[in-house]
């Protein structure tokens, strides 16, 4: 058997950051000493100001999964042949017997963790005025748990069984032998946007959903666990957008990566690209076009020998992902900046159509000036008495004089206009053609890489 290594990472979100508050996700991993096991979890503790305790609420989540799975994980490797192989045939084989067990599971932790909060709260009672935010059906004992809210997600590896538990949002993904890959956990309708199912609801146990793959028809070659923080920064979680925007696509693609990187590290260097990564994966998102903002957990049971045999698809994919995301957002900046473009345009038009005019008008007075100016000169020279018609001369070159000198003050005004209209619209517009040319420049690597694939006989 090829080697599998389980590895976690959260990452406190972009959002929390600015806010100054607390990482409200956790994580877990475990690996047997013989490899024979492994166990993930990840916790997402709710937002809501109502669950002022989410943060340890997860934790303790991710905590009694991890150590109640590896009691179940201890129990099987140690029970006599027969005992082992009869709970994994009436696992795969008796729907009835499967989902009791799995329900049974979900009792567990869920007693266990309600326990864990209780006993938080006796040694940490909260402060005075933590509790008057809460409505009065908050406050009895029985609402004790919302405080402490969260989701949760958990996976055993088992040989020869990979057992799947979740509680609430986030994804599970799974990745198979022969390159393909999908969330083999069911989806809780409820679970959209802001809102969540929870540990702490009063149906928890209910909510709980469960999958069990066997691994002898369908061998796992890696299944990670991700908080909503991953699937909340694409754009087609919840909707098909084409191309390889497919429902959950950047999902899809952002696991890809992840298993790329796993393949070509080793445990330890992966783990350090996650400390780097996701960070900035929460503000930035994959591509840089925008992150989730929140707080995000990955946690991850590889095999990266076999993830390697298909390394050089999935950086094909995630190539033509970002060049597809890149066509959009940069696509999006040239429709939303088409307005003020056209706008700078039509005001740079404008702005010289007037220092036109202004420059016609005062050409017209200087014209006229001049001819009177020779008119005056021409009676001075004229024998006889000129007086009254020389007065109306001057009254007329006076008037002249006021009307270029007001076209000289326009002038000055409408050239500022003009260079003040003529920087905008060059500065804007140096950045409106920059983003054409960078929109054209991946529309033609896409072309170039599905060209590509075309010519290797690649389905694009």
């Amino acid at each position: 058997m090829k080697p599998f290594y389980s590895f976690r990472h959260t990452a406190r979100g972009a959002s929390h950051v600015e806010r100054d508050v607390p990482c409200e996700d956790a994580s877990g991993a475990f690996t047997a000493a013989d490899g024979g096991f492994h166990i993930i979890a990840v916790a997402d503790g709710h937002g809501d100001p109502r669950c002022f305790r989410s943060r340890t609420g997860a934790e303790l989540a991710v905590s009694v999964a991890m150590d109640f799975l590896r009691e179940v994980a201890e129990e099987k490797q140690s029970a006599a042949d027969a005992a082992r192989e009869r709970f994994f045939h009436d696992m795969f084989t008796n729907p009835r017997y499967r989902q009791l067990e799995f329900r049974r599971w979900a009792d567990v932790i869920l007693s266990r963790w309600a326990d864990a909060v209780r006993r938080d709260y006796d040694r940490n009672p909260p402060a005075p005025g933590e509790l008057d935010m809460l409505p009065e059906s908050l406050r009895t004992p029985e609402a004790l748990p919302h405080i402490y809210g969260t989701t949760l997600m958990a996976a055993l590896y088992l040989p020869p069984a990979l057992l799947l538990l979740q509680q609430g949002d986030g994804r599970c993904e799974v990745f198979y032998a022969d390159g393909s890959m999908d969330q083999p956990v069911p989806w809780d309708s409820r679970c959209e946007g802001n809102v969540t199912t929870s540990l702490c609801d009063p149906d928890a146990a209910l909510s709980f959903r469960s999958r069990l793959l066997d691994l002898r028809e369908t061998p796992v070659i890696a299944c990670y666990l991700g908080t909503d923080g991953v699937e909340d920064a694409f754009r087609d979680t919840y909707s098909g957008l084409g191309e390889s925007h497919t429902l959950m696509g950047g999902v899809h693609t952002f696991y890809k990566a992840l298993s790329c990187e796993a393949a070509s590290r080793t445990p330890e260097a992966f783990e350090a690209y996650l400390s780097e990564t996701l960070p900035a994966f929460s503000a930035r998102g994959q591509y840089g076009y925008g992150g989730s903002w929140d707080d995000v957990s990955v946690a991850g049971i590889v095999c990266p020998e076999a993830l390697d045999a298909f390394a050089d698809v999935w950086r094909t994919d995630v190539r033509r992902y970002g060049l597809e995301e890149g066509l959009f957002w940069k696509g999006d900046e040239l429709r939303s900046g088409a307005r003020k473009h056209e706008i700078l345009s039509k005001r740079l038009t404008e702005a010289r159509h007037r220092l036109d005019a202004v420059r016609e008008e005062y050409s017209m007075y200087h014209e006229e000036l001049a001819f009177l100016m020779v008119n005056r000169t021409t009676l001075e020279k004229t024998p006889g008495n000129h007086a009254e018609e020389m007065e109306r001369l001057n009254v007329e070159i006076r008037q002249r004089e006021r009307l270029q000198a007001a076209c000289e003050g326009s002038l000055k005004v409408r050239k500022r206009e003009l260079t003040e209209a003529e920087e905008a619209f060059s500065d804007y517009d140096a950045k409106y053609q920059a983003v054409k040319a960078e929109r054209r420049q991946l529309l033609s690597e896409l072309l170039a890489l599905s060209n590509g694939d075309s010519v290797n006989g690649t389905v694009v």
